[in-house]
């Protein structure tokens, strides 16, 4: 399911730029002040939409048996460093954007990864016993038991922006599984085992 968009943005561009060629500016702004209401309005209710489809969702997946345990980000983040980026230097991390998408490492092809469907086929077939589950844009980070249910399909759901980069990784490093918010770049898929 992709992320809900109540509002018709080609519409609402075009009436603002009508707004803006008005001759009475009194009532150009007016007309402004109630186009925005209707915008935040709009935005409001699309992430109330998604919001509650992404809750929806993730409660389908605990019932099939995974237990998620909410841990600090802060955790899963630096596990993730040590066990896949320790390799690149602070310079390196700088140019890439590391910080702002660490997902960038493999889209500037400084880690290699198996990209695309063969990704999601990889990551389907590995074993998956309990893992670590962060999203780059949300404070949102877990520790799954029985990730072994966890399917590519289950994370490939775009719910808003915000949770559109998800990493989920082997709690001992073994593997990893990162879904971006770009179609053109992942999902990528690395193991350090043979599958």
């Amino acid at each position: 399911m992709a992320d809900k968009n109540f509002i018709n943005w080609d519409a609402y561009v075009a009436e603002e730029a009508e707004l803006d060629s008005l001759s009475d500016p009194e009532e150009a702004a007016i007309r402004k002040r109630m186009l925005y209401k209707i915008y935040e309005s709009a935005i409001d209710y699309n992430a109330h939409i998604n919001d509650y489809n992404y809750m929806k969702h993730c409660r389908l997946i605990e019932s099939r048996g995974l237990v998620f345990k909410t841990i600090a980000k802060r955790t899963a983040t630096e596990k993730w460093d040590h066990f896949f980026a320790s390799h690149l230097s602070a310079a390196q991390k700088r140019k890439i954007f590391y910080s702002r998408f660490k997902w960038h490492m493999f889209s500037y092809e400084m880690c290699d990864a198996i990209e695309g469907d063969a990704a999601n086929d990889a990551f389907d077939l590995c074993q998956k016993d309990s893992a670590y589950l962060f999203i780059q844009c949300t404070d949102e980070a877990w520790k799954i038991k029985n990730a072994n249910l966890l399917t590519a399909a289950d994370l490939n759901v775009d719910y808003s922006f915000e949770r559109a980069d998800v990493y989920i990784f082997d709690t001992e490093g073994k593997w990893f599984y990162v879904r971006t918010h770009e179609r053109a770049c992942g999902p990528y898929f690395f193991s350090k085992v043979q599958l």
